[in-house]
């Protein structure tokens, strides 16, 4: 499996991400822009950075 880091530039409200995190059946896809082109990409696991509200790190993938 590759890994990789991309800077997302436009995606989803803090809402719409926490609940890509809950779906469980793998179905719910989500849209990232980035650098490099829209991504879409199943969310894994999201860990908010600081008191902001709205830096994440997010661990997503692309789906097959």
């Amino acid at each position: 499996m590759t890994h990789s880091v991309l800077e997302v530039t436009n995606g989803p409200a803090k809402d719409d991400l926490l609940r890509a995190v809950a779906n469980t059946d793998d179905q719910l896809t989500t849209l990232l822009d980035t650098p490099a082109g829209l991504l879409e990409t199943r969310i894994g696991r999201l860990e908010e950075l600081g008191d902001d509200g709205v830096t994440f790190t997010l661990w997503a993938q692309l789906p097959r």
